[in-house]
């Protein structure tokens, strides 16, 4: 085989936009769909706009052999069985399907890609109606349409030639922008997708953002009858909604299945031979495995929602010792959950290093093979008067906890209560003092009017008579709440076995 070549360019924007229309560049079926919110298309064309590098694209010139390779439509994400492009992005869908729908026009457009441009306060913006000084993104990007509209502003303005040269002149500056950024690109030619994946991957290494659920679904996809993983993934992740963890991510997926093809998630030459990490033959093993360490996770440590899990690295941990440990005896059980709130309050997966990250969980490894009566070494957690002086935020170890906490204690007087956790209530801004999680719907306007609700009511939620008198001042309230959260937090560590001073 020849040597794989791989080519540095660069090219503009507004040449890949005529390529893609051509169809000389193509989406492969295998890639995920379009996933970017508003924010991220308005900070792609800020970064336009300001000359700022938004990242280098990969592309794959696959070999005559490989052929038919399906692609998606770059607009519908449908696939589209008859094209054939000459090369396929591997990564940078998202910034050139943001670019490519925004600037071009067509029928039923979405309104993520209906973007504005202000040429009063110069920057991208998304309106319900374009006015004559905001206009859309695919007026400025057509030069003829461009100039038409321009012509409508000189003639409106005819009386303030200032203020109509002004936005004429802005306007010619963002399509002169528009037209001529220029991206870097990679083009890899006489490989397969096999070595495709390696090269990527190794670029991975290096800090490109490319999902490793797109990259092995590049290695094992071989024909349209195939079952694409990411969608296998994404259905998964959907079954998870009876518990509330469908917030999970296909990568977080991704890496409990590494055990099965005897891999860490944290190894750090895990992308090295991509062909052989191939995990479909125990798929079924894998979701039942995850499904069970969900359900133990909601169940008995109080995450009634995947919002509320501290660390995506405890649920991978937890599925390795489900694989090995399908029924689970008592005391197991009652270990899993004094680690999981351990390590919860403790923060100890808060440090990203992965020398901390293998110890701890090479730790955890011992434990399940049995070689280690506990998961961790276990010391005192101290509670003390600024356990909660911190900014609540959901995702947060800390401010998870404390709901957890909550939500133990609201269990504890509602006996198999229906319970979903809302976006809590927040009285002071992100004073954790002052949030107040509701656990039914139903109860968000009792929440909301303390004073006409029942003593249970109150002491479900954390809160007192003293407190409903004082709820106006706030020093006097979180002073009171805090005495409460307290209590429950030291509640729940010494209910899961945990010492506490």
């Amino acid at each position: 085989m020849a040597e794989i070549s791989i080519k540095p360019e660069r090219e503009y924007l507004h040449e890949i936009v005529t390529k893609i229309k051509k169809g000389i560049y193509g989406v492969p079926s295998f890639q995920r769909s379009f996933v970017w919110r508003k924010e991220q298309v308005l900070d792609l064309f800020d970064s336009i706009q300001h000359g700022y590098p938004i990242g280098s694209i990969l592309l794959w010139k696959p070999e005559p052999k490989q052929f038919p390779l399906k692609s998606r439509d770059i607009i519908t994400d449908e696939i589209d069985e008859e094209s054939k492009p000459e090369y396929y992005i591997l990564d940078g869908r998202q910034r050139l399907t943001s670019f490519y729908c925004s600037v071009l026009h067509y029928d039923d457009k979405k309104d993520i890609f209906n973007i504005c441009y202000n040429l009063e306060k110069e920057c991208f913006e998304y309106v319900k109606k374009p006015q004559l000084h905001i206009l859309k993104v695919s007026d400025l990007y057509d030069t003829f349409l461009m100039l038409e509209k321009l012509q409508q502003i000189m003639d409106y303005y005819k009386n303030d030639q200032d203020k109509a040269q002004t936005y004429v002149d802005r306007a010619r500056k963002i399509n002169s922008v528009l037209q001529s950024y220029q991206i870097g690109e990679m083009l890899l030619e006489n490989c397969d997708i096999n070595e495709a994946s390696t090269v990527f991957s190794r670029l991975n290494s290096k800090g490109t953002d490319i999902s490793k659920v797109s990259m092995l679904q590049a290695v094992f996809y071989k024909s349209k009858e195939d079952v694409l993983i990411s969608d296998s993934i994404n259905e998964f992740i959907n079954s998870l909604a009876v518990y509330g963890f469908e917030t999970l991510k296909s990568d977080d997926i991704l890496n409990c299945c590494y055990r099965y093809v005897g891999k860490n998630f944290y190894d750090t030459q895990l992308l090295k031979d991509l062909d052989k990490l191939d995990f479909t033959p125990h798929w079924n093993e894998i979701k039942e495995d995850i499904s069970n360490t969900v359900k133990f996770l909601h169940d008995e440590c109080y995450v009634i929602s995947g919002k509320l899990l501290p660390y995506v690295k405890q649920l991978i941990a937890l599925a390795g010792f489900f694989k090995e440990h399908k029924n689970p005896t008592y005391e197991q059980r009652q270990e899993l959950k004094k680690w999981f709130f351990y390590t919860t309050y403790n923060q100890s997966f808060l440090n990203g290093s992965l020398t901390i990250v293998r110890t701890l969980l090479r730790r955890f490894e011992r434990f399940i093979v049995g070689d280690e009566k506990t998961a961790i070494e276990y010391e005192s957690i101290e509670i003390g008067s600024d356990s909660l002086n911190f900014r609540y935020a959901t995702g947060s170890a800390l401010s998870n906890f404390m709901v957890l906490s909550l939500v133990y204690k609201y269990i504890s007087l509602n006996q198999n209560a229906d319970i979903v956790f809302c976006d809590p209530i927040k009285m002071y801004r992100n004073d954790p003092r002052g949030v107040i999680p509701y656990f039914r719907t139903e109860d968000r306007i009792k929440v909301i009017n303390l004073q006409s609700a029942d003593s249970h009511f109150h002491e479900s939620y954390a809160i007192s008579q003293e407190m409903i008198k004082n709820v106006n001042d706030k020093e006097c309230f979180c002073k009171l709440r805090e005495k409460i959260i307290l209590e429950i937090e030291r509640e729940l560590l010494k209910y899961v076995g945990l010492e506490c001073s």
